[in-house]
């Protein structure tokens, strides 16, 4: 078995980054300058992981949440108001649906975004790294979508089109960028899938194991999605939360499996005991091909100081675990 680390989602920002935000909003930044900020704090926040991870995102730092900007590069879809992402003290702008939904020709956020992976891949603090560009999965996106629009009688259909119209496009984007496509999709999820169909819509989903990422969390998944799709894509399943699955691997784990463990709680200061996490991982050992260490969610719900301790508990329990 091969073990590898990763920062999955967002990583808190720095203080002069927060503070450039808020000059840059008040007109008081240019554009040039706060580009130049962008690189210098990502650069400084994300070298500090990049020596304990062997998978990395952009920190979402150009991003206000898993939605935005992201959906301004979806045609037939607006920023909408604060909504809570679930059951945390943390909010999202949800997206506002009035149209026929499709990726836009030119992605001119996730080229920004893409544009910031390439100059943090030249920096030699991450030689030899990959990267996952991190967006939402099609049942979250519907989830928190407000339709405002006849294009769309249901849920289904939103979803459906959000994987033809918007993921599929984005994905053959992003793997020509030499990027893995990491998504998120806590909705995933027993009592939230409601009248969509998780196996129609991921049916039509294009891409691998090594392409598509699929990482689920917070809520309890439906045993035979994980097993249907961790046979397609590496999935990751939030251990935290669900600490259950460990108990009944046969019942969930699809072919040849490659699966992200999220063990190290990303809404909780405490640290783990890395000794005996990777003694509850050593029951994956005999039943995946890879395994991918990472938090159970995204570290931007806690403070800067502490998800970089976060980050290194993840090589830590690594190293026991490949011992």
């Amino acid at each position: 078995m091969q073990a590898f680390t990763s920062l999955t989602g967002g990583f808190p920002r720095t203080r002069s980054y927060a503070d450039a935000v808020r000059r840059r909003e008040k007109g008081k930044l240019g554009v040039d300058e706060f580009w130049d900020t962008v690189v210098r704090e990502t650069k400084r926040s994300l070298a500090r992981t990049a020596r304990y991870l062997d998978y990395l995102t952009d920190g979402m730092y150009l991003c206000d949440d898993i939605f935005n900007p992201f959906i301004k590069d979806i045609e037939g879809v607006k920023r909408g108001w604060l909504v809570r992402f679930y059951d945390n003290n943390f909010f999202v702008r949800n997206p506002i649906v009035r149209g026929k939904i499709r990726l836009r020709p030119s992605p001119s956020t996730v080229d920004e975004r893409i544009r910031l992976i390439k100059v943090l891949s030249k920096d030699n603090a991450f030689k030899g790294k990959s990267f996952r560009l991190p967006v939402p999965g099609p049942l979250t996106f519907t989830d928190f979508s407000v339709v405002e629009t006849i294009d769309y009688s249901d849920n289904a259909q939103l979803a459906a089109d959000y994987v033809k119209n918007v993921l599929n496009p984005l994905i053959d984007y992003v793997r020509g960028k030499g990027l893995v496509i990491e998504i998120h999709e806590p909705s995933l999820s027993t009592t939230l899938t409601g009248n969509v169909d998780w196996q129609e819509v991921y049916s039509n989903l294009v891409g691998d194991k090594e392409s598509v990422h699929i990482i689920q969390y917070f809520n309890q998944p439906p045993l035979d999605a994980l097993r249907t799709l961790s046979s397609r894509f590496t999935i990751g399943v939030d251990l935290v939360e669900n600490p259950g699955l460990l108990d009944n691997l046969d019942e969930w784990l699809g072919e040849k499996p490659v699966i992200q463990a999220g063990v190290v709680d990303a809404r909780n200061t405490r640290l783990e005991d890395p000794g005996e996490t990777a003694r509850r991982l050593k029951r994956l050992s005999d039943k995946v091909d890879v395994i991918i260490i990472s938090s159970n969610t995204t570290l931007e719900f806690l403070p800067e100081t502490v998800a970089h301790r976060k980050t290194r508990l993840l090589a830590r329990i690594k190293n026991k675990l490949v011992r």
